[in-house]
């Protein structure tokens, strides 16, 4: 009986130490007014009302693609090449780059600067943002910390 016990325990052990059955670290959570930099695909581009366009998008970021609230109200953008973007410009499956600081909401960036890097996936990894670790974006903290999610494994 004893020696069953042990089996299954052990049995049980291995499995929890798995990477499969593991669970996924919590995100970090910035505090709200935290700098950040979040480099992301458009999954929502601005929806165009009547008169003018919406100014806020999302932005999927990790493995997960867990979704950002981008608002950009006051933000400059700039286009693929360098000139001046509009709202009406941005299109979903667009790798963007954002600066700007985290409202109350952790997953909400007011948005100072905006960039187009590229249309497609590949086109990302000749940028100078592109990570070899996170190759479906990130979001890091700027002014000193480092701290970036999704974590590395």
């Amino acid at each position: 009986m004893e020696r069953s016990l042990l089996t299954l325990s052990a049995l049980g052990l291995a499995l929890v130490a798995t990477p499969g059955w593991a669970r996924p670290k919590a995100a970090v959570q910035y505090p709200e007014g935290t700098r950040v930099v979040i480099v992301g695909r458009v999954s929502s581009q601005p929806r165009n009302a009547k008169f003018a366009h919406e100014r806020k998008m999302q932005v999927s970021v990790g493995p997960n693609r867990a979704d950002y609230t981008l608002h950009l109200n006051d933000a400059k953008i700039t286009g693929v090449r360098g000139g001046v973007g509009q709202v009406s410009d941005l299109r979903d499956r667009w790798w963007v780059r954002a600066e700007g600081r985290v409202m109350s909401d952790a997953k909400r960036i007011d948005v100072s600067r905006l960039q187009v890097l590229s249309k497609t996936a590949d086109n990302l990894k000749g940028t100078a943002y592109y990570r070899a670790g996170l190759p479906h974006g990130y979001v890091t903290a700027v002014a000193g910390s480092r701290q970036t999610m999704p974590h590395r494994r």
